[in-house]
């Protein structure tokens, strides 16, 4: 008969069905089942549990058997707290809602994830930068650079070290590592098929005394090669199914790119990568993201230029709202969400290294849309962080040797203009070549 693990509970809700769904079913794939204490008589000898089955005690009562772990009550609410929980350390490892009491875990491990993977410390205290995002840098968890590990799977491990530990028979499904690169095509090319704008850029290259930029840009339009138009060499370099373009169709503010979806080079652009890639992706433009219409609109667009459903999003900037803008994904059949990527840091955006599924805090209901993590964007090392190539490469590795630690999928975000050598992107070629060197070793290896 198969293990299971008996989740003894004082009553179900629906963020603790949402935690345990990430936890059992997603990362550590061990099946589980709840009963509430209600119904089931641990101490009174009833034969309700298989010798096999494992229980694990959520109940806060301590004469109860099994693994027994606090419960802070976070899971039981509706409601989102007003204040941050204190993050303490153990063992050097961050934990939340530490719970006082003889524990064989110490803190709400289960509180502690839905926390992380929610981004529930931006429903407490929404705050922004100048860009209208998230500003990650003034929440605790950036402070104390919950970031740099996977928390949600390294309390995934102390949750399996101990149910296994209490039954040694008890199975669980590993993964293997792998990884994905998505590209954002914010400017297809830097000068070309721009039309008289890009031949009166020259005067502007004259005015500045960039007469290296002149160059560059007379080169290009007079000849086949734009410095932006890096897209065969991605294709070469990444596997197709491991590659992934977001297109940013349209001009709604002075952030957005200059190409629109009418451009008829910039559709025969679109509609030839998609023809090789598996799926492409949506960009929505900067001020999009509180508009459904808006989105509709562009993803509209989108589908008509390549025939095909567009299934999967993230925003212009990294700018959204949750719940709002994943509510519009929903509502709009969009079924895979890219915007789990940091812009102040790299590392791990909501403590996971695989997709899963959104909670909607507000509705508090788990959904379809599914949260793909990012966990190194070129801007972000470059701009953000102020790094070198050199710098970079080793960021990136240290990522990867994490993800290998727990089998899971690391995703870089990248753009097609940051391999053009030019406008300060300089030597960023060899960033990702020697990443996705070090991703096929690390994924050969694996399997």
């Amino acid at each position: 008969m198969e293990t299971k693990v008996i989740i003894l509970i004082n009553k179900g809700s629906r963020r603790f069905v949402y935690v345990c769904e990430v936890l059992f079913r997603h990362i550590l794939k061990i099946p589980y089942q709840f009963v509430e204490k209600s119904s089931l008589d641990i101490l009174g000898g009833k034969k309700t549990l298989s010798d096999e089955d494992i229980l694990l005690n959520y109940t806060g009562d301590a004469d109860l058997k099994g693994l027994y772990i606090p419960n802070s009550g976070l899971l039981n609410e509706t409601i989102i707290r007003k204040e941050f929980p204190e993050i303490e350390f153990e063992n050097g490892i961050p934990v939340f809602f530490r719970q006082k009491g003889k524990f064989d875990i110490s803190f709400d491990l289960f509180a502690a994830c839905f926390y992380l993977v929610t981004e529930y410390e931006f429903a407490i205290q929404p705050q922004y930068d100048q860009f209208g995002r998230y500003n990650e840098k003034v929440y605790p968890s950036f402070q104390h650079d919950l970031h740099a590990k996977p928390l949600v799977h390294v309390y995934a491990e102390i949750l399996w070290q101990n149910l296994n530990s209490l039954k040694p028979s008890l199975q669980r499904k590993t993964a293997s590592f792998d990884y994905r690169i998505t590209i954002d095509v914010d400017h297809p090319w830097a000068f070309k098929h721009k039309g008289i704008k890009g031949v009166l850029g020259s005067f502007k290259d004259v005015f500045q005394f960039d007469f290296k930029n002149l160059a560059i840009r007379w080169k290009s339009l007079f000849s086949e090669q734009d410095p932006y138009d890096t897209f065969e060499e991605i294709l070469t370099w990444v596997p197709i199914e491991k590659l992934k373009f977001f297109f940013l169709i349209n001009r709604e503010h002075k952030l957005d790119g200059r190409y629109t979806y009418r451009n008829k080079h910039y559709r025969k652009l679109i509609k030839g990568i998609s023809k090789r890639c598996k799926e492409i992706g949506i960009h929505p433009s900067y001020s999009t993201f509180l508009s459904k219409q808006a989105i509709s609109m562009e993803k509209a667009e989108l589908e008509e230029i390549i025939g095909k459903r567009i299934l999967s999003v993230r925003q212009h900037y990294l700018k959204y709202r949750n719940p709002k803008t994943r509510l519009f994904y929903t509502e709009l059949g969009i079924r895979q969400d890219y915007n789990a990527a940091m812009s102040s840091g790299i590392g791990f955006r909501n403590g996971m290294g695989i997709p899963f599924p959104w909670f909607n805090l507000l509705a508090n209901e788990m959904t379809t849309l599914f949260i793909h993590p990012q966990m190194a964007m070129d801007v972000t090392l470059k701009d953000y962080m102020g790094l070198s190539a050199e710098e970079s490469i080793q960021k990136i590795s240290n990522l990867i040797e994490e993800c290998k630690k727990y089998n899971l999928t690391f995703s870089l975000l990248w753009h097609n203009s940051s391999l053009s050598e030019i406008h300060g992107w300089e030597g960023w070629k060899l960033v990702l070549q020697e990443s996705i060197i070090m991703l096929n070793e690390s994924a050969n290896n694996a399997t």
